[in-house]
């Protein structure tokens, strides 16, 4: 088949592996081989009826603004028909889900639209959490930056005060104020 591509596939599931092939076939109608548009089978109507109701969809984008479920609907409908009209037709396409899964589905825009949303979202919560860790490790930074300042400066005023050093003198080389060392001075005796 022209149009298919395999993959080596690894599945781990706890502590099994299962290693398989996979094939990925393109399956626009436009893309189909002949090989799969000759043998009428599932695929190539299945394919076929997407490429109509496509079709129907960009015919309603050139008069409407937005596809509403029922715009979709009348696509659906008409490319029903259009299979019944050539002897296309699947009892899968009677089916309620395969109705819904088809008028419900996403345009490229929306699945873009929606990966994006994800991405941001992925994006702002790693964002958040390194932010916090961040934070955390700056703060502990400063927090013993300005604890150690603090230490220095209460060490300065203590070795000050011990040499008798008047309360003015000492506020004046450290720039502490009186009741910082008025309360260093209580302590101390």
């Amino acid at each position: 088949m022209e149009n298919s591509e395999k993959y080596k596939s690894v599945l781990r599931i706890g502590d099994k592996v299962l290693d398989f092939d996979t094939k990925f076939i393109n399956i626009n109608y436009d893309e189909l081989g002949e090989e799969i548009k000759a043998q009428k089978d599932s695929l190539d109507t299945y394919s076929y009826l997407v490429k109509l109701y496509n079709q129907h969809l960009l015919l309603a984008r050139k008069t409407e603004d937005e596809l509403s479920d029922k715009i979709r609907q009348e696509a659906f409908n008409m490319a029903l028909a259009d299979c019944k009209k050539m002897g296309l037709y699947l009892d899968i396409f009677d089916r309620e889900e395969f109705r819904t899964m088809m008028i419900e589905q996403l345009s490229y825009e929306e699945v873009l639209d929606y990966q994006y949303e994800v991405g941001v979202n992925i994006g702002r919560e790693e964002g958040e959490k390194r932010g916090i860790a961040l934070g955390e490790k700056r703060g502990i930074a400063l927090g013993e930056k300005r604890g150690i300042a603090l230490g220095e400066k209460r060490g300065k005023i203590i070795g000050l005060l011990m040499a008798g050093m008047d309360t003015n003198k000492i506020m004046e080389l450290t720039e502490a104020s009186e009741e910082e060392i008025l309360d260093i001075k209580k302590n101390l005796n």
